[in-house]
């Protein structure tokens, strides 16, 4: 269970470290990426879900 403003993900760009923030509180529903993978921009890294949603049968 993440709170609104805890880290979700942390990526290194340029040498520098950003972290990023979950907007509202929310389950990690999936993770996208894994430790020391390159990505782009746009690509989608994490799937955030309300607190009270039930996980995808799928």
């Amino acid at each position: 269970m993440l709170a609104a403003g805890d880290t979700v993900l942390v990526i290194e760009s340029m040498k520098l470290e950003h972290q990023l923030a979950c907007p509202a509180a929310a389950r990690l529903a999936e993770l996208f990426v894994s430790p020391g993978q390159q990505v782009a921009p746009g690509q989608v890294l994490a799937r955030l879900v309300p607190p009270a949603a039930q996980p995808d049968p799928t």
